[in-house]
């Protein structure tokens, strides 16, 4: 590898976009070159650096000499383009979620095993300066009620139809949600999930998910919820936020931006420090370079894990019934 780190972006949309800057903030990191369907977004995207511009990833791949890149496409091509990339011997950032279905998820971490080469998932919350007092204040108390919600304006992509084995957008977001839980309140035991098609049907006749209502039992024998919703576009105070009841009483209240713990002697509040993006790719490129894929606050394993737990709620809200895992 040579001295500096030469990466490719794949996906100049608002995800490609951050984790690149975040990238090109690091030392000795280059953006070597992006790729997107939409040439004027690659063009705006590469022009920090001066970047190669290229309108198929494929293409990238197959010119570029990089070390690694940045997968921020649409959720449905992640798979293929993590594993084209991993069998080029390039390292990868993907945002989440890997795959689609858990088999495939799975195999792209064998690949990468196999062929020893760093791939971490985009569930940057992980690597927030927030997380640190979370885990200080709740070490020690039970835990009784966690309530977790996000409010989004509607994202428009393509879902397949198989809604047992995929993950409908609606779920790109509380995979974030889910995976802070099962980290820092404790593995999830089962769930029961009810997805809503109400505004979106009524839109523009299609049967695309607008919200989701989601129940899950804690192994600790807490309690907790999840609302997500892609209907309210409007730009609101609060539009994250988890909030988790623990014994003293406390009252912890995480909304990505800030933390709050309430307890009868007054409220401590910690504010954000730097994006969790710039904090996940430093510990990506650290993982490359010290060649110690173990070392990372998320190992691929991990997030399989995450993305297992979001399918489970896939296969609740199809089936009716709640999941155990």
């Amino acid at each position: 590898m040579a001295d500096s780190l030469r990466i490719g972006v794949i996906g100049a949309g608002r995800r490609g976009t951050a984790l690149a800057h975040a990238a090109a903030r690091l030392p000795g990191v280059a953006i070597a070159a992006v790729v997107d369907a939409d040439m004027a977004k690659s063009n705006v995207l590469a022009e920090p650096w001066k970047s190669a511009v290229y309108s198929g990833w494929q293409s990238m791949l197959i010119f570029e000499k990089l070390d690694a890149v940045i997968v921020a496409s649409p959720s449905a091509v992640h798979a293929d383009q993590t594993l084209t990339a991993i069998g080029q011997m390039l390292h990868v950032y993907v945002e989440r979620p890997p795959a689609l279905d858990l088999a495939t998820a799975q195999r792209i971490g064998e690949k990468a095993d196999e062929l020893g080469r760093v791939v971490q998932v985009g569930l940057q919350h992980r690597y927030s300066n927030l997380v640190e007092p979370w885990r200080h204040a709740l070490t020690g108390r039970a835990i009784s009620l966690v309530h977790a919600h996000v409010y989004r304006g509607r994202v428009r992509t393509a879902q397949t139809a198989d809604a047992a084995t995929t993950v409908p957008t609606i779920l790109d977001e509380g995979m974030h949600l889910l995976d802070l839980c099962r980290w820092l309140v404790g593995e999830i035991g089962s769930v029961a999930a009810h997805y809503g098609h109400g505004m979106a049907s009524g839109a523009d006749g299609d049967s695309a998910t607008d919200s989701a209502a989601i129940s899950v039992q804690f192994r600790s024998g807490a309690a907790g919820t999840l609302s997500i919703t892609h209907a309210m576009p409007l730009p609101i105070p609060g539009h994250m936020a988890i909030d988790v009841v623990a014994e003293g009483p406390l009252l912890l209240r995480y909304t990505g931006s800030e933390l709050q713990v309430v307890q009868e002697s007054g409220v401590e509040t910690w504010t954000l420090q730097d994006p969790p993006d710039l904090a996940a790719m430093a510990a990506f490129v650290e993982a490359i370079r010290n060649g110690d894929r173990t070392a990372a606050r998320l190992p691929y394993a991990e997030a399989v894990r995450t993305l297992q737990l979001v399918l489970a709620c896939n296969e609740s809200a199809s089936t009716g019934h709640v999941i155990g895992l």
